[in-house]
């Protein structure tokens, strides 16, 4: 009988927990919508900024901080709950990610699309956002 009643605290633990992220990741993409280009910006190792989209820009405008994982370029709203729920709520929690995998992108963009959900587009502009703020930054 106790380990029913722990099983279901959990279980409504897990489900707040959920339920948070997903009120926390609303309001981002509601901040991140809003977000206005960045004036014209040449950072080292990077293609021209003209080229990029304007969430690119945004996140390589800058070092990483505490950016959620929200901001990468690539990241879908429901990629990013998928991600929280694994854990990977920082932008930097998914670039250690990358790092670990020793800035493959394509096993990188594997391990996106077979254990996160991401579609196969989601998993290119994240990789590449990943690689471009490597090279500007590190």
């Amino acid at each position: 009988m106790e380990g029913t009643q722990g099983r279901k605290i959990n279980e409504l633990h897990l489900w707040h927990g959920l339920e948070n992220s997903t009120v926390m990741l609303a309001g981002l993409l509601r901040q991140h919508q809003n977000f206005k280009e960045t004036p014209h910006l040449e950072l080292r190792g990077t293609k021209k900024m003209d080229h990029m989209s304007p969430r690119l820009r945004a996140f390589l405008s800058e070092p990483i901080g505490e950016k959620d994982v929200v901001w990468v370029d690539g990241i879908s709203h429901e990629l990013a709950i998928n991600l929280v729920t694994k854990g990977f709520n920082k932008a930097y929690t998914l670039l250690g990610q990358f790092l670990l995998m020793h800035k493959n992108e394509a096993e990188f963009q594997r391990w996106l699309i077979c254990c996160c959900g991401a579609t196969e587009c989601e998993a290119q502009e994240s990789s590449n956002c990943l690689k471009e703020w490597c090279s500007c930054f590190l």
